[in-house]
């Protein structure tokens, strides 16, 4: 059974995942870092207006924390598209100490090799953990309302399943993002889930005739169902990034000015087959 908890060790605090076999995930929050205000401190977003040194610096303590070396990190120039590259130890380092060789034009990362970290960058939007135990298969997609209208986390799925993964061994885990208790949008947005969601009214309340806040958590949790993925297989882990202003940056809440948490999964060496 998928948990999580808010860890701390040396002063940074994430959020830790359990109950997965094989396989770390994890995602930072903004307390244990080198950063100043308004990304202080533990800002993980070179493409901000922050020093770069202390982005790096924060890198190196957030990976060795998590026990994922920031050497290693593979990142991806994220566009809000539905581009999902499938990678290998080749990858390892892209994007790390500056975006000059970040992958390009990409919003979700899948590899089946060990100790090859998939990181991905947020201040609200929705990050999408799938993995498969099993086949030992891992993908990490980064889903704002664009990815979740596109679908993206179906396209992770479907490449989870080309790489021999079963649809009854995938389990996904989202994790904190805005919530809708938040999260307010105009009309042209619900236009879009209208066209992509057949239940897209569940998925809103009406503020007034032009605005309604929408339910990012619901949404990914619906394509992540209609892909095939059975409910009890899917964690969300329901922490509002715009909430909790103690623990997360917020897009929208900081209108703009602020750090970048990261999600993070690796394969853990040793096959546990």
């Amino acid at each position: 059974m998928i948990s999580h908890i808010i860890h701390e060790a040396d002063g940074v605090k994430y959020v830790d995942y359990h109950g997965i076999s094989g396989i770390k995930a994890s995602f930072s929050t903004r307390i244990g870092g080198v950063s100043n205000s308004p990304y202080d401190s533990l800002n993980l977003g070179l493409h901000t207006d922050d020093q770069s040194k202390s982005v790096l610096k924060n890198r190196e303590i957030f990976g060795k924390t998590i026990g994922m070396p920031y050497q290693r990190w593979i990142t991806v120039q994220q566009v809000h598209g539905m581009e999902i590259v499938s990678v290998d130890r080749d990858f390892a380092g892209k994007g790390v100490t500056n975006l000059d060789n970040v992958i390009p034009c990409a919003d979700g990362i899948l590899t089946n090799e060990e100790v090859i970290p998939l990181v991905t960058f947020y201040a609200d939007c929705v990050p999408i953990y799938l993995f498969d135990e099993i086949e030992r298969v891992i993908s990490l997609v980064h889903s704002g309302w664009k990815g979740t209208v596109g679908r993206i986390s179906a396209n992770a799925v479907k490449m989870l399943l080309q790489e021999g993964c079963k649809l009854n061994n995938i389990k996904a885990i989202i994790g904190p993002s805005i919530g809708q208790c938040c999260y307010e949008v105009d009309r042209p947005v619900i236009g879009k889930f209208k066209e992509s969601f057949s239940s897209w009214e569940k998925l809103f309340k009406p503020i007034d005739e032009k605005h309604a806040l929408l339910d990012l958590w619901s949404a990914n949790f619906t394509v992540l169902r209609e892909s095939g993925i059975e409910p009890p297989n899917i964690y969300s882990t329901n922490l509002c990034t715009c909430c909790h202003e103690e623990l997360f940056y917020s897009y929208r809440r900081d209108k703009g000015k602020t750090g970048r948490m990261a999600a993070a999964i690796m394969l853990e060496p040793g096959d546990p087959k």
